[in-house]
């Protein structure tokens, strides 16, 4: 259908606040909001089956669920780091000729970790869209905290393997 012809410029969408969007249909459903906001009610993480209800429990057990998501996501970087090294040491343990089998698999793994991560990553952004400073909180204590423990270990090992 062609709707070249007609004309909308004579109609005006000025009154249309678009700032905070209901999904769902019903009422108590999901709330997007478009907006930096203090308001943890009805926020869906991801899915519309992760919902912070208006009840203190579900926002502490949905924050804590955020936090280790983020700190999960520094986990499996670190053990990708991990790997990378000790998948190198046995790059160079062994005679040259068997070197590139053992890359090839090296490669693999190296990719679908990658894929991984960047899932990961792309899940975490999209539950930093629900523009929530409590969830930003969350997943930002998550990183760091998930930083702190498993990937400062690292960077301090790899500081010390280059130097040797």
């Amino acid at each position: 259908m062609d709707h070249s012809h007609m004309d909308h410029s004579h109609m005006d969408h000025s009154h249309m606040d678009h700032s905070q969007m209901h999904h769902g249909g019903t009422e108590g459903g999901c709330t997007m909001n478009m907006l930096w906001n203090l308001n943890p009610t009805n926020i869906c993480i991801i899915t519309d089956k992760w919902r912070i209800t208006d009840s203190f429990t579900s926002l502490l057990l949905s924050l804590l669920a955020i936090t280790l998501i983020a700190a999960g996501l520094e986990l499996f970087k670190a053990r990708v780091a991990a790997y990378e090294n000790w998948a190198k040491k046995q790059m160079e343990a062994q005679p040259k000729a068997r070197r590139s089998a053992i890359q090839a698999r090296v490669d693999v793994i190296r990719a679908v970790s990658y894929g991984v991560q960047v899932f990961y990553g792309y899940m975490a952004m999209l539950i930093s869209m629900t523009y929530n400073a409590w969830v930003l909180v969350a997943l930002s204590v998550g990183h760091a905290v998930g930083y702190w423990t498993w990937r400062l270990e690292q960077s301090a090992v790899m500081e010390g393997t280059c130097c040797e």
